[in-house]
C-alpha cells in the first residue's frame, strides 16, 4: 500500500519511469502529509463509521496517539492506539527508502517496494486486531490507565 496524494500527472514532470514514479509519489505524499500534521490535529473529531454504526472505528484515537508521540507522552499515546508507534516508525521509515529506491531503483527499488507493503500489512492487520480487541473487551468508552 503506497500513501500517495499527488496526482500522477504532476509526477509525471518529474519523470517519465513508472517506479521511479511511484517512490517519487510516496516520498513527496509522506513529506506532505508530516508537515501537514498539526493542521489535521487541530480539526475536530468527525468519524462517519462512528456516527453510521455508533461504534469508534479501528482508527479512532491514531492521530491523537500520533501527537502525544511528538509530545514524548509515550503511555498516553499507547493508550489513546497502540498502533501509533507502528505508524510513525512507518512514516519516519518513508523519507530514507523511498530516497534509496530513487537512487538505486533497479536494485533496490523493488524490495523496498515489497518491503513497505509488507509493513502496510502488518499495519493494517494490527489497527484490525486492536479494534477488535477494543470492542469485544469493552474498552472503548473507558480509559483504563494501569
Amino acid at each position: 500500500m503506497n500513501v500517495t496524494i499527488i496526482p500522477y500527472k504532476i509526477i509525471s514532470l518529474f519523470t517519465s519511469d513508472n517506479e521511479r514514479k511511484m517512490h517519487l509519489n510516496a516520498l513527496f505524499s509522506t513529506i506532505i502529509i508530516i508537515f501537514t500534521f498539526n493542521i489535521l490535529r487541530t480539526l475536530p473529531h468527525f468519524c462517519f463509521f462512528q456516527m453510521v454504526f455508533n461504534i469508534p472505528c479501528p482508527g479512532c484515537g491514531i492521530l491523537t496517539s500520533v501527537y502525544s508521540i511528538t509530545k514524548f507522552e509515550f503511555v498516553e499515546s499507547f493508550i489513546y492506539h497502540p498502533v501509533g508507534f507502528i505508524l510513525v516508525i512507518f512514516y519516519l521509515s518513508q523519507i530514507p527508502l523511498r530516497l534509496i529506491a530513487l537512487i538505486e531503483p533497479i536494485k533496490l527499488g523493488n524490495k523496498i517496494k515489497n518491503f513497505l507493503n509488507i509493513y502496510s500489512t502488518c499495519i493494517i492487520t494490527s489497527l484490525m486486531l486492536v479494534w477488535i480487541i477494543k470492542l469485544f473487551g469493552g474498552i472503548y468508552g473507558s480509559v483504563i490507565l494501569s
